[in-house]
């Protein structure tokens, strides 16, 4: 519950996947890598309710064990191009708790660094001045310095103005981080993650590996050991 509204955290876990197999569940460091999302959620003194869609029964069991419920996703979204957003409204229309002012908070299996108090700033960021709350992190590629190839020769994608600066003098820029959305209920149904007026939550970069091929994975690990021995 936060401000007076019921929190509903959706954990998006399909069984397909083309980079790793049954990526959602693969092993990092010993666990499942979805469990590292569902102990942080299920922690959360915000978070009423934790839900996993997945059309797989290895993710259901492994899920239902850890303490999340579970909303089984048909097969039309469950495709390599099924959007996310179409899998959050089929759980909000399964479940019979979730109204229009309920808070929907995201939560992707494959953002395994996210700390619990990420998930409590992020929600404490949801105000009535903005719609949705969105977790970016600068960018460690920046446009400024990106090219197109077209016939065969390098142009720029902003301007040559930028050629040659200093990327501590070009503009920051921010990317998604995959890790957090927090939303309205009312937003989805309406079609959209972000509503018209998302605010940033801006996370480290450290943070901010999202799973997707076996380099991450590794990356993962080593982001996990790197934490255990600072502490």
């Amino acid at each position: 519950m936060f401000n007076n509204k019921s929190v509903v955290a959706i954990v998006p876990a399909r069984g397909g996947s083309k980079g790793i197999y049954k990526k959602n569940i693969t092993l990092l460091n010993g666990k499942p890598l979805i469990e590292y999302t569902l102990d942080v959620a299920l922690k959360s003194s915000y978070i009423d309710e934790v839900i996993v869609s997945t059309d797989d029964l290895e993710i259901e069991m492994i899920s239902k064990n850890i303490g999340a419920k579970i909303v089984k996703s048909p097969p039309a979204i469950s495709t390599d191009s099924s959007l996310t957003l179409d899998t959050i409204k089929h759980v909000i229309k399964q479940v019979g708790f979730i109204n229009d002012e309920t808070i929907i908070i995201l939560l992707q299996a494959t953002s395994p660094l996210r700390e619990q108090h990420h998930i409590k700033d992020s929600l404490e960021f949801f105000t009535n001045s903005c719609t949705s709350v969105v977790s970016v992190c600068e960018s460690e590629h920046t446009p400024y310095k990106m090219y197109k190839i077209h016939n065969n020769k390098l142009v720029d994608f902003i301007s040559e103005k930028w050629r040659g600066i200093p990327r501590q003098r070009v503009p920051k820029v921010y990317r998604e981080n995959g890790s957090i959305y927090v939303t309205s209920a009312k937003n989805v149904m309406n079609n959209s993650l972000y509503g018209n007026n998302p605010r940033p939550y801006v996370m480290k970069s450290s943070f901010s590996i999202d799973i997707d091929t076996k380099f991450d994975l590794k990356l993962a690990e080593l982001a996990l050991e790197i934490k255990i021995t600072d502490v």
